[in-house]
């Protein structure tokens, strides 16, 4: 059994509702001031940065940001990092099972529509960072590893990964439930890999290569190998923390 610190739980329970009540916005900014045209008119940023705002803010809310937000927050409260996994779906890729490949999480599946951008929140132990990085940030790190969960099915069909290879791949993770009989004395576990064949293995994001390299502990070879698919230099995750730690990768979390 696990206990339960009554002081730290009254402490999350107070300080996220609190962070919370002033119904965070997104706040754009334009860097760039006006700037004159050709014809001898001018540019109007503040303009542009307004609109970019409402977009923003409508994305905030209609890909239910608030609660994966809300949940890094909590996270950040009992471990060093809160985690937060971006990233676009395009319309030529397939979200069924997590096919993409970049969430990592079955969860998190219905948040993530074909042709639009996503906000996963990551657990900690999901998210594997270079040991060498001492910015909480990541970004002095030259490569992150991310975990994901696909059916096996779903792995065999992608187009990304050599046939060959998930020819005869098998299941390495297996999920199970418990079942509990009508006098409700005895618990006992059911395995049900059989019926729902599963996958977990790892997109690793080389900043310096700019790739992503594909692993499943369980092959002897790479599943598969792709071109950095976004224009930003950093990676796909962003960190929330409240105590720096210098010098160390990982912050001191407030617990």
């Amino acid at each position: 059994e696990k206990s339960v610190d009554n002081i730290i739980f009254s402490n999350i329970a107070t300080l996220v509702p609190a962070i919370w009540a002033n119904d965070p916005k997104i706040l754009v900014k334009s860097k760039k001031p006006p700037q004159r045209l050709p014809d001898g008119s001018y540019t109007n940023p503040y303009a542009g940065a307004k609109y970019v705002e409402l977009i923003l803010n409508y994305y905030f809310k209609e890909l239910e940001m608030y609660w994966q937000i809300r949940r890094a927050l909590i996270d950040s409260q009992l471990t060093p990092f809160g985690i937060i996994q971006v990233g676009y779906s395009l319309e030529t890729e397939s979200v069924e099972g997590n096919a993409i490949g970049d969430t990592g999480d079955v969860e998190g599946n219905e948040l993530i529509k074909k042709d639009s951008p996503y906000a996963i929140r990551r657990a900690l132990r999901e998210v594997i960072i270079d040991p060498s990085c001492t910015d909480h940030l990541l970004k002095t790190a030259r490569y992150i590893a991310i975990r994901w969960l696909r059916r096996l099915d779903d792995v065999k069909s992608d187009p990304r990964f050599a046939p060959k290879i998930t020819d005869t791949m098998q299941s390495n993770y297996s999920l199970s439930c418990v079942d509990e009989d009508v006098k409700g004395d005895a618990v006992k576990s059911r395995n049900i890999s059989d019926e729902w064949d599963m996958v977990e293995g790892w997109d690793i994001w080389d900043k310096e290569g700019r790739t992503i390299v594909t692993i499943v502990e369980s092959l002897d070879e790479i599943l598969g190998e792709r071109a950095w698919p976004y224009e930003f230099d950093g990676f796909p995750v962003e960190t929330l923390y409240f105590h720096e730690n210098p010098d160390k990768l990982y912050p001191i979390p407030p617990v």
